[in-house]
């Protein structure tokens, strides 16, 4: 990894990152901090003094959008010289051009965002800036983002479905999320069980539209019902059933 001049060899970089929206999107930052943290990233709080500012967005409304843009110059203002503003979300799926053009570095879909320290990683490395958002339209597979810390929680969080196939006239989730994907249920219960054995006795199920689950033979409901067969977990909770 190359590090700007700027920054000490033996000083870890600095990332902060911020999140606008649903409990999706809280997870989903949740998750791209550990994974940075992981990669020997330092997180810290949205302030200024990062080498890196990663802004997790959402578009459900005019007031989520407004506080994108909001958020994106804030930081541009933070961000020292050679840093990175990252934005990433539905607003950066839907409007990323519109990001850019605030001062953004990086503007990642959605997709992308699961890749977020490759991304990065290259961006010190070459120099990568602009726009990077795939179709969102054309994914069919789920993509999986492990988490197993979530500090200030008393309970853990897991990703188990994404997209909407509804498609309502009033609604921009379907366009910023892609169809209804859901993870294989193997997938669900391995991660499930590993957040049970760190000690987590309650596990909330995020997605987009935990209705829509559908796995080959599988629906929620015996996702769920396997879910209860987990001895340690004592509690189950459902976020966003429509």
């Amino acid at each position: 990894m190359r590090i700007p001049r700027y920054i000490s060899p033996i000083m870890k970089m600095k990332v902060a990152l911020t999140t606008i929206g649903c409990k999706l999107n809280q997870f989903e930052t949740m998750a791209m901090r550990e994974a940075l943290e992981k990669a020997g990233f330092q997180a810290v709080p949205f302030a200024p003094g990062a080498h890196i500012y990663i802004i997790n967005t959402c578009t459900v409304t005019g007031r989520s959008d407004y506080k994108g843009r909001q958020m994106v110059r804030r930081a541009v203002r933070m961000r020292p010289q050679g840093g990175l503003v990252v934005v990433t979300g539905c607003q950066s799926q839907l409007r990323g051009e519109e990001l850019l053009a605030l001062g953004a570095d990086l503007v990642l879909g959605n997709v992308e965002k699961a890749h977020i320290r490759e991304v990065i990683e290259k961006a010190l490395e070459n120099g990568t800036r602009g726009l990077m958002v795939q179709p969102v339209e054309k994914a069919r597979e789920f993509q999986p983002m492990p988490l197993r810390s979530f500090p200030g929680y008393s309970r853990a969080f897991l990703k188990v479905q994404d997209g909407c196939n509804n498609r309502c006239t009033y609604c921009t989730v379907w366009q910023a999320r892609g169809p209804a994907r859901s993870a294989p249920p193997h997938w669900v219960l391995e991660e499930a069980r590993g957040l049970a054995t760190s000690g987590y006795r309650e596990l909330v199920l995020t997605g987009v539209h935990l209705g829509a689950y559908k796995w080959q033979d599988w629906d929620l409901a015996r996702l769920l019902e396997a879910l209860l067969g987990i001895e340690e977990l004592e509690k189950i909770r459902l976020s966003s059933i429509e």
